[in-house]
């Protein structure tokens, strides 16, 4: 008989460290392979050096990932996709900073056919004049929309204030951006970012003798007529501590969305400084939930992240409520960051926040899926090599004293960038 009066025991497992993936080079693309999925499925993963850092139009690049799998010179939109499908295949793009995506998830027994309609998407794209149209409408009615949203409004007025003024990290898309992109531009870019040399691709899953040798071939076919462009790295330049206020008159809450640039990932103390992030907003135990959502029924949420870039990190701390409580919001958002470096987590608070960070880490290891996953954000994101096994050693070692030293050292309430969007009283 169970009883559910008491706590079930916990313990925190062993370290864990990621897979070694097989690392191989096709022509003057870099593979890597991880196999071991139960499911008959695998997903591969293309990233293509060069983003709107390098080239300067992030409408543009926007325009293109929409359009680019949209239909070749050989296939039109609608039979494309009702091939794709049919296969069991999914395509999508994304534009990241300094590089654009590819994932395509796919049946293990349709693998080459899929994968020679990518190779034939890549290669020989369709841009035309009348869906590119439809895809300016569609973008700028999105962006229209997203102006409307507090949360996005205040997240967008933050950027500057991190990265500082004109960075192509915190630049914003205007409607006017979207009405020059023509198909020749599209055609130039797609040319300029699609080369072999800038090619980095992920295969992970069920893998079989015929998928790999399907992906293979796929990037042997990429054409190599241009050099990778390199990332344009361009640091942090954040503005003096201020608050910036986005009124609308009509808004029905406001959105607060603050930042404290800190540490890159390469600094010793980036994971134990993770760490007393989540304990101040990164899981629902802490500080910030406990206190200002659940205590004081000040906001609707509230969360705080570390985020790291090449170009360095920030802490965030976002949250959204009634346009009255504001400035109280605020106000207790400062005590909660003071608190943490006065009167750090000890006891079984810290022990909770060390169980979700231990979770949270671990669920990486899942699948070959979320494996891979890491293995991706790793080189996008410029995480160092020994990264994942550096996480688990400090969630393993944190103590109190150590969430307080950083607190105290990184976490200043003095340095927050505040931007809020709405009508706050």
């Amino acid at each position: 008989m169970i009883d559910r009066s008491k706590s079930p025991h916990t313990q925190f497992p062993e370290q864990s460290r990621l897979p070694q993936v097989h690392e191989t080079e096709v022509g003057k693309a870099r593979l890597h392979l991880l196999g071991g999925a139960e499911e008959p499925a695998c997903r591969l993963t293309l990233l293509f050096d060069g983003s709107y850092p390098e080239l300067g139009n992030s409408a543009e690049l926007g325009l293109l990932a929409t359009q680019w799998p949209d239909a070749t010179l050989n296939t039109d939109a609608a039979t494309l996709a009702r091939k794709l499908d049919n296969m069991g295949a999914r395509v999508s793009m994304s534009v990241r900073p300094h590089m654009l995506g590819m994932d395509v998830a796919m049946l293990c027994r349709k693998s080459k056919d899929i994968l020679s309609l990518v190779g034939e998407i890549l290669s020989s794209p369709r841009f035309d004049e009348r869906a590119l149209e439809v895809s300016k409408v569609r973008a700028k009615t999105s962006l229209e929309i997203s102006r409307r949203q507090m949360a996005n409004v205040a997240m967008l007025n933050l950027g500057p204030l991190l990265f500082g003024k004109g960075h192509p990290l915190a630049r914003q898309n205007e409607a006017a951006d979207f009405d020059g992109v023509t198909v020749e531009k599209l055609v130039a870019m797609h040319r300029r970012i699609y080369t072999q040399s800038g090619c980095h691709s992920y295969l992970c899953g069920q893998l079989d003798e015929a998928t790999v040798e399907a992906t293979e071939a796929l990037l042997k076919a990429i054409p190599d007529t241009a050099p990778a462009i390199s990332p344009d790295i361009r640091p942090m330049r954040p503005k003096e501590p201020q608050t910036i206020i986005s009124r609308h008159c009509e808004a029905v809450q406001s959105a607060i969305a603050s930042g404290i640039p800190t540490i890159s990932r390469q600094h010793p103390d980036y994971h134990a400084l993770r760490l007393a992030v989540m304990a101040l907003g990164g899981y629902f135990g802490s500080r910030l939930m406990s206190n200002i959502r659940e205590k004081k029924g000040l906001t609707y949420g509230i969360s705080a992240l570390l985020l790291g870039d090449r170009e360095g990190s920030h802490a965030t701390i976002t949250a959204q409520c009634d346009n009255g409580y504001a400035g109280r919001v605020v106000e207790e958002i400062r005590n909660e960051i003071k608190a943490l470096a006065d009167n750090p987590p000890s006891g079984d608070e810290l022990e909770r926040m060390r169980l979700h960070a231990v979770s949270d880490s671990l669920e990486a290891l899942d699948t070959p899926f979320s494996i891979m996953k890491v293995i991706v954000s790793q080189y996008a994101v410029g995480m160092p090599d020994n990264y994942f096994q550096r996480q688990q050693e400090v969630i393993a070692s944190i103590d109190s004293d150590t969430i307080g030293e950083m607190a105290r050292r990184y976490l200043s309430a003095d340095s927050l960038r505040i931007s809020i969007a709405g009508n706050p009283g």
